[in-house]
């Protein structure tokens, strides 16, 4: 589990590179690092990188809480994205332009639910 928030942070930082929306049946795509939001996703995602590779040297409740933070706040950010997407995409003023979502928004969503997940701690089994 150590190594899924390296993971996390990986699939954070590429889907904010990926395409969130593409117009025009896919002839115009609309990455994510155009806008201040997937900076922000791409930054986050590398400091999750960062922070996953110093966990392995050195496991400290600052880094735990730190990626947990992180993680949270990427999906949960990229989940509001999505609805805004969704909704942009379904407008009827949009129908000229024949938007549609692209998966930049879900791998952040993956990545995020990945790097939180890696912070539960599961209760140990004892055989």
């Amino acid at each position: 589990m150590l190594y899924a928030t390296i993971a996390g942070g990986v699939a954070i930082a590429s889907g904010a590179m990926l395409p969130w929306m593409t117009f025009y049946a896919g002839l115009q795509r609309v990455n994510g690092t155009s806008g201040l939001y997937g900076r922000l996703l791409l930054a986050g995602g590398l400091l999750l990188v960062l922070v996953g590779a110093l966990r392995v040297w050195r496991d400290g409740a600052a880094l735990r809480r730190t990626s947990l933070a992180v993680g949270v706040v990427a999906a949960v950010g990229a989940i509001l994205l999505l609805a805004r997407a969704y909704g942009m995409a379904g407008s009827p003023a949009s129908l000229m332009l024949v938007p549609r979502v692209g998966p930049g928004l879900f791998v952040i969503v993956f990545g995020g639910v990945l790097a939180t997940v890696a912070m539960l701690r599961l209760p140990q089994r004892t055989v």
